[in-house]
């Protein structure tokens, strides 16, 4: 009797540790990420990373990754399984491992990053977001950080001066994969140095049109940096800026001003309209500096009393005479952008 009164007590909490073992044990399903989140802390902005999100998939039905979407330019995802990689859309059965290899270029970037990875696909877990997260501390430091010149007018070259300095001496190695009619004096450095002077030189074979790159400038020391460049050949009529007239921040209430230059490389020029859109009560008043070839337009515009963003257009009909006395009608558009506060 004794006996079976124990049995009676003991089998409630046999049963129940029972079910807690088996529910416990049980595997999820889908796709399965042993951690979502790479916190790299500091790094030197330049410095480059491989970061690796292990994953497995769960019982059930298998997974198909078809795209990793990265956050930014500086991460270039990939998967891998068994160390090889693997082409997308990549379909993964249950009890399956493999991995989401990020290479981190940090290049051009300063501060608090943190940049997410989407993984894309079908069956459980999908889509998912990693994340990688770090503080880039300056070391390559370029003066200036960017060179946006605008309209590149005449015969050219163009050229303008670049100062590369870091805490501690170093090279500067050969620049690769710059454009057609770009040359870089100065690089690769003769001797390590904290202080470099480069000249950066854009041809006047240089292609008519909208120019955007980066020069990416690399040190001995594994580090790199890029220096932004953007800005547009003329060819025939153009504007200077090229494209955007930044007015900046201006109080509420005044008047504020602002100049454009239009010229033609050759044959004569006539502004035949000249309006800002947009921006109620702006007026253009027009300068002939060199006669029939170049003028200068000045923006009067009322901020008003409302803060806020300030924007507008600047549309242009020009007629361009070519030498040969051939002449065409020219619509420009420019872009006003400021900030009243």
């Amino acid at each position: 009797m004794p006996g079976q009164i124990l049995a009676t007590l003991l089998a409630p909490l046999v049963l129940g540790l029972a079910v807690g073992s088996c529910g416990g044990g049980a595997e999820a399903p889908g796709l399965r990420f042993e951690t979502r989140v790479a916190d790299l802390g500091h790094l030197l902005s330049g410095s480059e990373r491989t970061i690796r999100f292990p994953f497995g998939v769960g019982p059930g039905e298998p997974v198909r990754i078809d795209r990793l979407v990265p956050g930014c330019g500086c991460l270039r995802p990939r998967l891998e399984r068994d160390g090889r990689p693997l082409d997308l859309p990549a379909v993964l059965a249950p009890g399956e491992q493999a991995e989401v290899v990020v290479e981190y270029h940090t290049a051009g970037f300063q501060g608090r990053k943190d940049t997410p990875v989407r993984v894309e696909g079908s069956g459980p877990g999908l889509p998912a977001e990693l994340e990688v997260r770090s503080l880039l501390d300056p070391w390559l430091i370029l003066d200036p950080p960017r060179w946006t010149p605008g309209s590149l007018t005449g015969d050219g070259p163009w050229e303008t001066e670049i100062e590369v300095s870091g805490p501690e001496p170093f090279r500067l190695l050969a620049p690769t994969g710059l454009p057609a009619g770009v040359a870089v004096a100065g690089l690769p450095s003769a001797a390590p140095a904290r202080r470099h002077l480069l000249r950066l030189r854009i041809g006047p074979e240089t292609a008519p049109g909208d120019h955007a790159w980066f020069l990416k400038l690399r040190a001995d020391n594994g580090l790199s940096t890029v220096l932004p460049v953007q800005y547009r050949r003329e060819e025939g009529v153009w504007t200077r800026p090229a494209r955007v007239v930044r007015l900046g921040n201006v109080p509420t209430g005044t008047e504020l001003f602002a100049t454009v230059e239009v010229g033609a490389e050759e044959g004569s020029l006539k502004i035949l309209e000249s309006r800002v859109e947009g921006i109620p009560g702006a007026r253009v008043e027009t300068l002939n500096l060199r006669p029939s070839r170049t003028y200068r337009l000045r923006l009067a515009i009322p901020t008003g009393a409302a803060a806020g963003v300030l924007a507008g257009r600047l549309v242009l009909r020009l007629e361009h005479t070519e030498p040969d006395g051939s002449a065409k009608v020219l619509d420009r558009t420019l872009t006003l952008a400021g900030v009243v506060q």
